[in-house]
């Protein structure tokens, strides 16, 4: 009795699942192809598709082998497989996220090229205004007649050229550090 249940009910569902499939394959067959497309896959043709009630049906076969998919069939069933790595497809929600965050990754290279330019042209103005004419007017000092007074403004001089020398040493370092930040922000840009 047993035997003739399961055999009862693996009747029942083998007789359920081919109706199923007939119906699905019944509802194309006999129906009016209503014009076809060429297919084509990276600008070479490989096909015509035929379109039946409003929908374009893509030769399986052809699209496989253009785009490097294996396939097998087993009886009923179409299998495509690639032994290629799957590319994980990008959303246009990420897409604008990396452009938005390059373009401030550029705004931010612009504003430090910004402050490397104006670094730049204080140093040029602390050498050419500041600089250069206390260097002059030191030799000045030192060869003219030593007095205490003399003496006294050579050393203000000195200290003055001291720190002129020392806020170009500190705006060189503000470049460089502008340059070092510049080739980080850049790295991220390339990637």
């Amino acid at each position: 009795m047993k035997k003739f249940i399961s055999g009862l009910v693996v009747g029942v569902l083998l007789f359920a699942s081919t109706t199923v499939f007939a119906d699905s394959a019944k509802s194309l067959l006999g129906k009016k192809v209503q014009g076809t497309f060429d297919v084509s896959f990276n600008g070479h043709q490989i096909g015509s598709a035929p379109v039946i009630d409003g929908s374009t049906y893509l030769p399986v076969r052809s699209i496989s082998e253009a785009a490097g998919i294996n396939i097998s069939v087993e009886g009923k069933r179409i299998e495509l497989t690639t032994t290629d790595e799957i590319v994980p497809t990008v959303t246009d929600a990420e897409t604008d996220a990396k452009n938005r965050s390059n373009a401030e990754i550029s705004a931010q290279i612009g504003l430090l090229k910004n402050k490397i330019q104006t670094y730049e042209s204080n140093i040029k103005i602390e050498r050419d205004e500041v600089l250069t004419p206390l260097e002059e007017k030191l030799k000045e000092l030192e060869t003219a007649p030593q007095t205490g007074n003399s003496r006294q403004a050579i050393t203000n001089i000195e200290k003055k050229i001291a720190d002129s020398n020392a806020n170009i040493t500190k705006m060189q370092a503000e470049i460089d550090a502008a340059e070092a930040e510049i080739k980080q922000l850049e790295a991220q840009l390339n990637k």
